[in-house]
C-alpha cells in the first residue's frame, strides 16, 4: 500500500469512528511551540515541570524515536 492510500484509509476510518477531522503531520520537533512554552514559563512553570509535561510533547521522537508521523484526531462533544 502506498503512502497516499494509507493516509486515505486512516482518515476514512477516523471519520467513521466519529472524529471531527483528521490531520497528519511529521514527527519533527515543534520548536516554535517549545519556545513559546518556555517564554511563558513564569506563568506556566508547573506545566513545564510536570512528569508528563506538554513541553516534552514538542519533541515527539524523544518519546517515540521511531515515529515518522503524528495523527491528530480532535473530537467534538454533543451537549
Amino acid at each position: 500500500m502506498d503512502k497516499k492510500d494509507l493516509t486515505r484509509k486512516i482518515k476514512e476510518k477516523a471519520l467513521s469512528l466519529g472524529f471531527a477531522t483528521v490531520d497528519i503531520t511529521t514527527a519533527d520537533d515543534f520548536s516554535d511551540y517549545a519556545e513559546e512554552l518556555l517564554r511563558r514559563a513564569p506563568a506556566y512553570d508547573f506545566v513545564i515541570n510536570m512528569p508528563k509535561s506538554p513541553y516534552k510533547g514538542a519533541f515527539p521522537r524523544s518519546i517515540m524515536p521511531e515515529a515518522k508521523s503524528i495523527i491528530c484526531l480532535p473530537m467534538t462533544t454533543l451537549m
